[in-house]
């Protein structure tokens, strides 16, 4: 996304999204805490390769295949090929690695966004694409609830960052008008 509305189009739709769900709950909805977007990746795999225990399986573990494929590209930039593969595998070979990649529990959202988002926070200091982060934990909220509390980390290390943001009133009038 190249563009500031883009992202901000993104923002506020999940957020839209996510403020129905909080009415239709209150006004006597659904009581289930899973968001209802937690099923896709089963409605996915299941849809292409039939409805079978495997499958279903299958789709959350794919999940996991894609985090550690983004976990191995994060480490060959700061450590030796070598060193980024045995990283790799230890983390990948951990039971509570395999736990979350082989039962069928969204939770592994969770811990991917968590992951993802102190990643991008450690290794890009500065740099760090905030609207990008907070969409993607936008995203993640729609797949398990607790995963919104990942924008903690990136409000606190914005306004480390950019201090001068805290008394920029034009800032927080922005902030505002585009979140809100």
């Amino acid at each position: 996304f190249k563009s500031k509305k883009t992202y901000i189009f993104f923002i506020l739709t999940t957020l839209i999204l996510i403020c129905f769900r909080v009415f239709y709950f209150y006004a006597g909805g659904n009581s289930n805490p899973h968001p209802s977007f937690s099923l896709f990746p089963i409605f996915f795999s299941t849809s292409i390769f039939g409805l079978d225990h495997y499958v279903i399986k299958f789709s959350y573990f794919l999940v996991y295949l894609f985090f550690l494929f983004y976990l191995f590209n994060n480490f060959i930039k700061n450590l030796k090929f070598i060193d980024a593969c045995l990283l790799i595998f230890i983390i990948s070979t951990l039971p509570l690695s395999l736990g979350f990649a082989g039962i069928v529990d969204p939770a592994i959202f969770s811990v991917i966004c968590f992951t993802v988002v102190l990643l991008e926070l450690v290794t890009k200091k500065d740099q760090v694409n905030y609207a990008k982060l907070i969409c993607f934990v936008s995203i993640m909220t729609l797949m398990r609830f607790p995963s919104f509390l990942a924008i903690i980390p990136i409000i606190l290390t914005f306004f480390f960052y950019h201090p001068k943001k805290l008394n920029n009133l034009l800032f927080w009038k922005d902030f505002f008008q585009y979140f809100l």
